[in-house]
């Protein structure tokens, strides 16, 4: 998101205009959002897009936080060059307090909240008393909360977690996500068990009249020929490769 004119930056303030439309209350703009994230499996790129949603959010002068609940599998920390000695299990387990767990970054009004030390029972942490009174607290301090939460192709902490979110983006990645991970979201939608979707549709390439892709992806050291990204600590947010980009239904 450094370069607000590329088409990567136009691709997540299309995803930002949208999110009024999925949200519980629409019409209550001035109410905290509570956003989570997830996918089928890993690869789709949940945490590139949860990064850039809080990236985009917190640009608007919104007082922003992206908290890592994959408690099961942490990466947040990796991606913003931050540590994870300290987080949402020490939290919950009653050790820190939520400012001792906050970890700011470049962004000025953008907060990083690890998941912290691996727990023996991510289940049952999720669904504490301790983990509602975390909710309650960052509901108070910031105006969005963006969850990065586990695959709900792998486990089901992120049904969970949806009982605190105001919408769920659910990321599936072209030539790479299977049909039935769509399936999966969508039947459970029509059975009641979710509400409030929205797929974004993540590496999509985009022929245009030029014969040309436009927009920018995400790969950062995953493919070829990413051997000269940028490492920095906001590296990875800037537009990190050619051709890709991410969309919003």
């Amino acid at each position: 998101m450094n370069n607000p004119k590329s088409g990567i930056s136009e691709s997540f303030r299309s995803i930002r205009s949208n999110l009024k439309y999925l949200y519980k209350n629409p019409g209550l703009e001035d109410d905290n959002k509570t956003i989570l994230m997830t996918s089928f499996i890993g690869g789709e790129g949940k945490i590139f897009n949860a990064m850039n949603i809080a990236s985009s959010l917190s640009s608007m002068d919104k007082k922003t936080v992206l908290i890592g609940l994959d408690l099961r599998q942490p990466k947040i920390f990796d991606d913003f060059n931050i540590n994870n000695k300290t987080g949402v299990t020490d939290y919950v387990a009653d050790d820190l307090e939520l400012n001792q767990i906050t970890q700011r970054t470049i962004l000025p009004n953008l907060d990083i909240i690890s998941a912290g030390p691996i727990p023996p029972n991510p289940s049952e942490l999720i669904l504490s008393n301790r983990m509602d009174q975390l909710f309650a607290e960052l509901k108070e301090k910031y105006e969005f909360v963006i969850i990065d939460s586990p695959p709900i192709g792998l486990v089901t902490d992120s049904y969970d977690l949806m009982l605190n979110a105001d919408c769920t983006l659910y990321v599936t990645r072209y030539n790479y996500s299977e049909k039935n991970f769509i399936h999966a979201i969508s039947n459970k939608y029509d059975e009641g068990e979710v509400s409030n979707v929205g797929i974004i549709f993540n590496d999509f390439q985009i022929k245009t009249g030029y014969g040309y892709g436009y927009g920018y992806g995400y790969g950062y050291g995953y493919f070829a020929g990413d051997e000269n990204f940028d490492n920095s600590s906001f590296g990875k947010i800037k537009c990190l490769a050619s051709r890709n980009k991410s969309k919003f239904f």
